[in-house]
């Protein structure tokens, strides 16, 4: 047996067969694995995985390595470690070195220390050529589940148009594309501080209640999904029925939430008058609460007009996608909205601020625990929720549960996240590395968020002279008709488009 002074694992392997370098990743890999090792009543060793770590030596073949090993004495161990260190100087873990090799260097180079050294009788290989093939071995092969990551992003950002680099600081610039009526500069001359207005009014709400963030935007949801991103969810019922604020999934929507819009539409139009529609303050608030809360600033395309109805009951609940749905179903909904599975993953991402009713999950703790939750996450839930209907509410993310960042994904790769629909995406194959690398790379989900995000905010919206500009966000206005004839024929001089658009 040959003990080195210094040992390292550079990588482990999860259940998955994917290689985890990350030091936390490795830590529960570990943790994972002994706990089951000690308190199971009959413990089993993955015999089949074994040769990928340790070669497999005949009798003869260890007696020739054991006696190399003793001829030549190892009494300098720092300069034999030295020595292999040298040679592993080229291949710093994750690219960190002065010196970059091009991707098809580096595949032809995995390929060759994926080879154990030819054992043909011909020579002897030496103890010091095991140990710096083994070392190059699980080094290499770390990086290269990193360098497929970040191939697939390039391939993720090549398809959907995404930039990467050169994305400024203070605003992540997203080249998508816009339908029809919809403007990057639509307020510019008839509202231009509108922007400003709402994210300073917004900074003092935050300031005192940062958890309104993910009421905000969760608003701006649950009024795209249903009809278009047109502000029906802000409109209070009337004789011809309730209001989509009084279907069941929106039930649990923020009273503050409506209010903070309210407010910011008197702000806006107190300004500049009657020009900014409440489907574009929601939707600038929703971008403004993900900015605020730590996450992408980006551009938004305006000019959306507001809805003259509602929806049913039915149709909201049609439409949304409700907490205990497992991938196949959230793809298939979203497939209906244009959106997918990429944009799927990101814009679950929105669940990294906010808070959860118990009953939004119980049903994966009682009568029996959900097996892809963590034990102790859901034993720590049991607390809170100690049954089935319990009015409580728990932090959807139990790392920053007030910080827009990635830390979700992470949650979800350590088998803890809060709804179905949530820790499925890590457990469907068809979102799974999707799910792992927002986890691995935050500026990759942030730029993703913000381009699916300008894709959701654009699905069915009104423009044009359709839909009306609402003086009140929760009624239709009165004088729909004279008044919007009005502005439209302002809009169409201003920003230079035509009606038949």
């Amino acid at each position: 047996m040959i003990r080195r002074r210094y040992n390292k694992l550079e990588g482990l392997n999860n259940k998955y067969g994917e290689w985890k370098c990350d030091k936390d990743d490795m830590k529960t890999i570990a943790l994972s694995y002994f706990t089951k090792l000690f308190l199971s009543q009959s413990p089993k060793v993955n015999v089949d995985s074994l040769p990928r770590f340790f070669p497999i030596l005949e009798e003869g073949l260890n007696d020739i390595l054991n006696r190399e090993s003793l001829l030549a004495g190892f009494d300098n161990k720092d300069e034999d470690i030295g020595e292999s260190g040298k040679e592993l100087e080229i291949l710093e873990p994750n690219g960190s070195g002065s010196g970059r090799e091009s991707e098809d260097d580096f595949v032809k180079k995995m390929e060759e220390v994926r080879k154990i050294p030819e054992r043909d009788g011909a020579g002897i290989v030496s103890v010091k050529e095991v140990i710096a093939t083994d070392e190059k071995r699980s080094d290499l092969e770390c990086q290269l589940s990193q360098k497929e990551i970040n191939l697939e992003k390039l391939q993720r950002i090549a398809y959907s148009g995404l930039p990467d680099g050169g994305v400024s600081e203070a605003k992540t610039s997203v080249d998508a594309p816009i339908v029809n009526g919809l403007s990057w500069t639509f307020y510019k001359k008839s509202c231009p501080k509108a922007e400003s207005i709402i994210r300073t009014q917004l900074k003092k709400v935050f300031k005192k209640d940062i958890g309104q963030a993910a009421g905000l935007l969760r608003l701006h949801f649950h009024d795209c999904f249903v009809q278009g991103c047109d502000g029906s969810v802000l409109l209070d019922g009337s004789a011809s029925g309730p209001g989509e604020q009084e279907a069941t999934p929106n039930l649990t929507l923020r009273k503050e939430a409506f209010d903070i819009i309210d407010d910011l539409r008197e702000r806006v139009h107190k300004a500049c008058g009657r020009v900014v529609s409440c489907s574009d303050i929601v939707a600038i608030a929703a971008r403004d609460s993900v900015t605020l809360s730590g996450g992408p600033d980006y551009e938004l395309p305006l000019g959306r007009r507001d809805g003259l109805t509602f929806a049913t009951a039915q149709a909201t609940v049609d439409n949304l996608v409700p907490p205990t749905a497992d991938t196949t179903f959230l793809l298939n909904r979203l497939a209906t909205k244009n959106l997918d599975k990429t944009d799927a993953v990101a814009l679950s991402g929105g669940h990294t601020i906010g808070i959860s009713h118990c009953s939004s999950f119980t049903d994966r703790l009682y009568p029996t625990q959900d097996p892809t939750m963590d034990e102790t996450f859901a034993n720590n839930l049991k607390k809170t929720c100690p049954a089935l209907d319990t009015p409580n509410t728990v932090f959807q993310d139990i790392r920053t549960p007030n910080v827009f960042d990635n830390k979700y994904y992470v949650d979800l790769m350590n088998r803890q996240g809060l709804f179905t629909s949530d820790q499925d995406l890590y457990t469907d194959k068809r979102t799974r590395d999707i799910v792992t690398s927002f986890a691995v790379d935050e500026k990759l989900f942030f730029d993703q968020f913000a381009l699916s995000m300008i894709k959701m905010g654009q699905m069915s919206v009104l423009t044009g002279i359709q839909g009306e500009v609402r003086a009140n966000c929760s009624i239709r206005n009165p004088d729909n008709k004279s008044y919007l004839a009005s502005v439209v024929d302002d809009e169409v001089t201003e920003e230079g488009w035509s009606a038949e658009l």
